[in-house]
C-alpha cells in the first residue's frame, strides 16, 4: 500500500507531515533505498505481474488464494455473484486490514441473459446517535480512530441481497473456503503484514497494538516470540470463523443474538452503534449510471460512489485527440499529456466534493455525464499553464479526507455475467477495533462525513451535502465498473483500490488502453500520476524520473510535482478481446488472477 501515513495525530502534525512531504509522497532518496523500492513479498509467486488468458471465465483480486476461491465457485456452476461473495469472505480473512464484513461495498452487476445492469449500494451508514453529536465536532479524531468512528456495516446485507437475486449456489457453500482458512490457519500476507507497520492515531504501529489489545493479540501475536507475526507466519481467525459459521447458518447480522454481540462489543469500546441502527439498515438497489468510453457502454454505481466521473474524465481527455504516435515526438508531448491529465483530475475532483448521498446529487451527476460538459471542461484547460487559484476549477470547498484501505474484485463468469465490487473498511484496520467475540474488524466510516462547525484535516470548511443524517451514507471514491460492446457482451470488468486515488487510477488505465492502445497489463503497469485539486500539488510515480525533461516542462507550466515510489493504488481487471478473457491483478498488490 506504500509507506505513507494513513492516520493523522493532530492538525499540527498533519501540516508538519505535508511540509516535509511524508504525507503526500516520498523523497527519491527514500525510493532509492533497496529495502524500500524493491520491497517484495518473501513468499514468491511466479504469476505475480503476469497477465493470464482464459477462454471462459476469470477472477481478479489482490489475493491469489481468493482469486482461486472465486474460480472454484464458478467451476461448480456458480454465478459471478456467488464467486464475488466467496472472494469477499476470503479477503476478509487474508487481507482483513482493508476489507471484511465490518465494512461496506458498492457493486456493479451485469446480467448477460437479460442484458440489464444493476447497482447495489452496501455502503455503511451513520448511527442515529452520530447526528449532531458534539463528540465529533469537539474532537475530530473521534471520526478517525476508535469505536465512535464505526458506522453500520453494509457488506453482509449487500451480499445477501445479491445472492437472493442472482445466486446459483447454496448460500452456506460460499462460506466454506473462508471458514477453513480461519480455522486451519493461513500464511500472513505481505499486504497485511505491511499494514501492521502503519501507525494509528496515537502514533503507535498496529504491531504494538498486537501486544496491547487482546482481540489483535488473538489473531496476530506470535506466542513464542511475544511479537506480532510477520509475513508468511500462520495466523488464525477463530472468532471470525465462528461468526462466519453463524452467517452460513442464516444467523441475521442485523437482528437477534449476533447483532446483540456486535452492538455489545462496539459499545463496550465507547461506540455509538445501537440495535436499532442495525435493524434499520438496508442495502439499496440503485439505478446504475451509464456512460460512453471509446464506444463501449460504461456501467457503474451512482452517488454516493464516484464511478460516474470516470467517463467524464475519459471523454475530456479523448477529445484532445492525442495519439500514441504524438508521444514519440519528444518530451513536450509527454508533458502535455500529463498536464492535461492533471488538469482534468482537478476539475473532476472539484465537482466531486459538491456531492453527497442525496437524490439531488444523483441527478446533478447525470447532467455532468454529457458530451457538452466534457467539451466545456476541455475548453477551460490551458495547455500552457496550470492555475494556483483553486476556485478556477470549482467552488472553493475542500475534498473530504480520502480513505486508503480498500479492496477490489472483478469477475466474469462462464455465462457472460460480470460483477465489479469495491469494498472497504476505510483505513488500515478501519477504526482499529476488532470485535472481542466476533473477530470482526470494524470500519471507521464516520471519517468520510462532514460535520457542521468543524474543519476537515486541511483546515477548510466542510461540505454541507455530506453532513451526517440518520441512515445517510457518506460520499466515497469507489468506482466499480463493467463495460459492454454493441452486442451487449462484456468487454471490460474493472475498478481499483486506493482511496482518493481510485478515480485517477481507473481513468489512467482506461486512457492507456483506449486512447494510447495498450494492452491490459501494459496499461495497469504504466507509470501513474495523481492530482485531486486539494492539495494543489500533483504526485507521480518514481519511474517518471527517467523523463526528467518532461517533468521540468510541467514545473515551468506551474505544477508542483512530488514523487511516490509508486502510486499506492491497485487496478484489478478483466479485458475480453477477440474471444479471449485477459485477466490481470496489479503487480503492486502482489496477487494473481485465476480462471478457466
Amino acid at each position: 500500500m506504500g509507506r505513507f501515513v494513513l492516520l493523522f495525530v493532530t492538525l499540527v502534525a498533519f501540516y508538519a507531515h505535508c511540509s516535509a512531504f511524508h504525507q503526500w509522497g516520498t523523497p527519491l532518496t527514500e525510493c532509492a533505498r533497496e529495502d524500500y523500492v524493491f520491497k517484495r513479498p518473501k513468499i514468491s509467486q511466479k504469476c505475480i505481474g503476469k497477465e493470464q488468458v482464459y477462454s471462459k471465465a476469470a477472477v481478479a483480486c489482490e489475493s491469489t488464494a481468493c482469486s482461486r476461491v472465486g474460480r472454484n465457485m464458478l467451476k461448480r456452476g456458480g454465478h459471478a455473484v456467488d464467486a464475488t461473495i466467496a472472494v469477499l469472505l476470503c479477503l476478509g480473512v487474508v487481507n482483513g486490514e482493508s476489507s471484511g464484513v465490518g465494512g461496506g461495498l458498492m457493486m456493479t452487476i451485469y446480467d448477460r441473459e437479460t442484458k440489464k445492469a444493476h447497482a447495489l449500494d452496501g455502503r455503511e451508514v451513520a448511527p442515529a446517535a452520530a447526528v449532531n453529536n458534539s463528540a465529533f465536532t469537539n474532537d475530530p479524531n473521534n471520526t478517525i480512530y476508535g469505536a465512535k468512528s464505526i458506522g453500520v456495516p453494509g457488506v453482509v446485507a449487500a451480499m445477501k441481497e445479491a445472492h437472493t437475486k442472482f445466486g446459483l449456489l447454496p448460500w452456506a457453500s460460499l462460506f466454506e473456503p473462508a471458514i477453513k482458512m480461519c480455522e486451519q490457519g493461513f500464511p500472513l500476507s505481505f499486504n497485511e503484514a505491511d499494514a501492521l507497520t502503519q501507525k494509528d492515531l496515537s502514533n503507535h504501529t498496529y504491531r504494538s497494538a498486537v501486544k496491547r489489545d487482546p482481540a489483535f493479540m488473538a489473531v496476530f501475536l506470535n506466542k513464542r516470540t511475544g511479537e506480532a507475526k510477520t509475513e508468511g507466519e500462520t495466523f488464525y481467525c477463530r472468532n471470525l470463523a465462528t461468526t462466519y459459521r453463524l452467517l452460513r447458518n442464516d444467523a441475521d447480522f442485523y437482528t437477534g443474538p449476533l447483532a446483540a454481540k456486535i452492538v455489545s462489543e462496539i459499545q463496550a469500546k465507547g461506540g455509538l452503534l445501537s440495535l436499532d441502527d442495525l435493524k434499520n439498515y438496508r442495502a439499496v438497489w440503485r439505478e446504475p449510471l451509464f456512460g460512453d468510453v471509446a464506444g463501449h457502454k460504461y456501467i457503474t454505481t451512482p452517488v454516493p460512489s464516484s464511478g460516474g466521473f470516470v467517463p467524464i474524465m475519459f471523454n475530456v481527455l479523448k477529445g484532445f485527440n492525442m495519439t500514441e504516435s504524438d508521444l514519440r515526438k519528444g518530451p513536450e508531448q509527454l508533458a502535455l499529456k500529463l498536464h492535461r491529465f492533471i488538469e482534468t483530475c482537478k476539475f473532476a475532483y472539484a465537482k466531486r466534493v459538491l456531492l453527497g448521498d442525496t437524490k439531488g446529487s444523483r441527478e446533478y451527476l447525470k447532467t455532468l455525464m454529457t458530451k457538452e460538459f466534457a467539451d466545456e471542461t476541455r475548453s477551460k484547460i490551458n495547455d500552457d499553464m496550470t492555475f494556483a487559484n483553486r476556485s478556477y476549477y470549482g467552488k472553493d470547498i475542500p475534498d473530504q479526507r480520502m480513505k486508503h484501505s480498500t479492496s477490489h474484485v472483478s469477475i466474469l463468469d462462464q455465462y457472460g455475467n460480470a460483477v465489479s465490487t469495491t469494498t472497504s473498511i476505510n483505513m488500515h484496520f478501519g477504526s482499529g477495533v476488532i470485535g472481542a467475540e466476533t473477530g470482526i474488524i470494524y470500519n471507521n466510516v464516520m471519517n468520510d462525513f462532514s460535520f457542521p462547525n468543524g474543519e476537515n484535516l486541511f483546515g477548510f470548511e466542510p461540505t454541507s451535502s455530506n453532513y451526517v443524517k440518520v441512515n445517510k451514507r457518506p460520499m466515497g471514491t469507489l468506482a466499480p465498473f463493467v463495460m459492454v460492446d454493441r452486442n451487449d457482451d462484456v468487454t471490460v470488468v474493472g475498478g481499483a483500490s486506493g482511496g482518493g486515488k481510485i478515480l485517477s487510477t481507473v481513468v489512467s488505465v482506461l486512457q492507456e488502453m483506449f486512447i494510447f492502445n495498450k494492452g491490459l497489463k501494459e496499461a495497469v503497469d504504466a507509470e501513474r500520476i495523481h492530482s485531486q485539486w486539494i492539495p494543489t500539488s500533483s504526485f507521480i510515480s518514481a519511474g517518471f524520473t527517467k523523463y526528467k525533461e518532461a517533468i521540468d516542462i510541467l514545473v515551468k507550466k506551474g505544477h508542483t510535482m512530488h514523487y511516490y515510489c509508486f502510486i499506492p493504488s491497485g487496478f484489478h481487471g478483466i479485458y475480453v478481446k477477440s474471444g479471449h478473457v485477459h485477466a490481470y491483478t496489479d503487480a503492486k498488490k502482489f496477487g494473481c488472477p485465476a480462471g478457466f
